[in-house]
């Protein structure tokens, strides 16, 4: 019969699969800003297709990093019942010595990739507003759809007026 491991082996253990966890997820990280540069640049040349192709790569990246959170916060939890110090900053200082430098360097590589996620998603936010805005511009100039009636004349040669709603394009979003 096998004796159980002593207390401070099976949190070496949980300290080591948070390290491997924290890995995992600035790698998914870093791939998906791989991914939004991508994007981004898709954006500004118009690549529809290629636009397409990086949202379906990072839907999936993002599937597969929420799933990573879940493991992550399920084992500080347990490092960590107690629910106010549920901090990965707190729980480094929990760790083994031989484990904390490599910990808060995997926090502040992890709290840098979110803060540079951060950074292309509203650069592509605005990329995204400005290219709507300008396409609307130019339907409205080829429309005429400027708040004012266009003046179109009918079979008889009279000048009708249109009606707002009586368009070709609706250009509302």
């Amino acid at each position: 019969m096998e004796s159980p491991q002593p207390t401070s082996t099976i949190q070496d253990t949980s300290f080591e699969n948070l390290r491997l966890l924290l890995v995992e997820a600035i790698r998914c990280y870093e791939h998906l800003i791989d991914i939004l540069r991508l994007k981004q640049r898709a954006i500004i040349d118009n690549n529809l297709e290629e636009l397409r192709r990086c949202m379906e790569s990072e839907q999936v990246l993002i599937n597969k990093t929420q799933d990573n959170i879940q493991l992550l916060e399920s084992l500080i939890a347990t490092l960590a019942p107690n629910e106010k110090e549920r901090r990965l900053k707190n729980i480094i200082y929990l760790a083994p010595t031989s484990l904390r430098t490599s910990l808060e360097r995997s926090r502040q590589r992890l709290i840098a990739s979110l803060e540079e996620i951060s950074k292309i998603n509203k650069e592509n936010r605005y990329l995204l507003n400005f290219s709507l805005e300008y396409t609307k511009g130019v339907i409205r100039l080829l429309l005429r759809s400027d708040d004012e009636n266009g003046k179109l004349y009918n079979v008889k040669g009279h000048v009708s007026i249109t009606e707002k709603n009586n368009k070709l394009l609706n250009v509302q979003i």
